[in-house]
């Protein structure tokens, strides 16, 4: 369900945000995304273009912004948590932006420690890796796209 249609095929509903990053994510769940669409399952990909000083200057954002935007990240986790208790969350490990390879480094490293954390507390939880997906530094390709589908339809599957 959503508001968004995408792809070739029937159900193509969703609440896909191409290229907003976090606040966005926490704009629309203070919304009440939640709340609208009652989700059991999402699929979470976000960060990347936070991990740039701006989309129009992209420069890589130093290390304590990247531990911030990890931080950000576990607070729209703990309201999907809050909001959606029943909602088994996937989140994506992205690969871009390759020309901040520090700053992403240690936002996925932060996904990591964020997703553990959830899950020894027995929250359904569970992350998907971009990383090796073929992309321009930036963008994904056609092929790194449907890589990135399959990616997601072998965690969907293996977590149902």
């Amino acid at each position: 369900m959503g508001v968004l249609k995408s792809g070739a095929f029937e159900d193509n509903e969703n609440e896909g945000y191409r290229g907003e990053g976090i606040p966005r994510i926490q704009k629309r769940i203070a919304e009440g995304m939640l709340e609208t669409y009652k989700p059991d399952l999402m699929l979470l990909m976000v960060g990347s273009n936070d991990m740039w000083v701006g989309l129009k200057n992209r420069v890589p954002i130093e290390d304590d912004k990247a531990r911030f935007w990890v931080g950000e990240l576990d607070k729209i986790l703990e309201e999907i948590t809050r909001r959606a208790p029943g909602c088994r969350v996937i989140v994506a490990k992205p690969a871009t932006p390759t020309n901040s390879p520090r700053p992403l480094a240690l936002y996925r490293d932060g996904i990591d420690g964020l997703v553990a954390a959830r899950q020894a507390r027995g929250q359904r939880i569970s992350t998907v890796d971009m990383q090796g997906l073929a992309n321009d530094g930036t963008h994904y390709k056609e092929d790194g796209y449907r890589g990135m589908a399959r990616r997601w339809f072998d965690e969907i599957v293996r977590v149902k």
